[in-house]
């Protein structure tokens, strides 16, 4: 059993780790969607990544549209968090392919997750008379328009409602649901 320090400073060891984390996701799904790059929403995600992105890109520069420095770190500072967390609840067992995998399913259920409320802002939003010229909304628009456009070529408009966004979000829980859980059981079960 964990000692209240013990769950106050892995809570905090968290918060922060996956703060980096999404921010770092962030930035790495805005230039996938190719999102304006002088957006100051862009450039907020910029500014916090560059630091630690640039010294790391003379050794990996971006491939296909990959930026491999940030992935590296991304999938480092998720290992990281995995085994501070195994670490602090005393599982005394470093497998390294297990930390990979649970590290892996970190960042998927991260991503789902982004997607998940990015999808739900933009549909709440839609439903207001907000400009679509604004830099926070444009970036949401950005973000959730590639995932989007396929579910709206299939279903179609009932009454001027859009009713995708309702199914994009069940796909994503149940993605969630039977990969990133199963990667999670698979990390776990290396670890038994």
């Amino acid at each position: 059993m964990m000692q209240p320090l013990n769950s106050a400073a892995l809570f905090l060891l968290q918060v922060v780790f996956n703060l980096y984390i999404i921010i770092i996701i962030i930035r790495m799904l805005l230039q996938f969607s190719n999102a304006n790059y002088h957006n100051p929403v862009s450039q907020f995600f910029v500014k916090l990544t560059k630091p630690v992105a640039n010294p790391l890109r003379r050794i990996l520069p971006v491939y296909k549209d990959v930026d491999l420095a940030l992935l590296a770190i991304l999938i480092v500072l998720s290992m990281i968090q995995v085994w501070i967390v195994m670490w602090v609840k005393s599982f005394l067992t470093f497998h390294v392919l297990a930390i990979f995998i649970l590290g892996i399913a970190n960042i998927f259920d991260q991503t789902l997750n982004i997607y998940f409320y990015a999808i739900l802002a933009a549909a709440i939003l839609s439903w207001l008379n907000t400009a679509y010229s604004h830099p926070v909304v444009e970036i949401l628009y950005c973000l959730t328009e590639p995932i989007m456009r396929p579910f709206r070529r299939i279903i179609p408009t009932i009454a001027n409602i859009d009713f995708s966004p309702i199914v994009v979000l069940i796909v994503l829980k149940l993605v969630t649901i039977i990969f990133v859980h199963s990667l999670q059981n698979l990390g776990i079960g290396l670890l038994m």
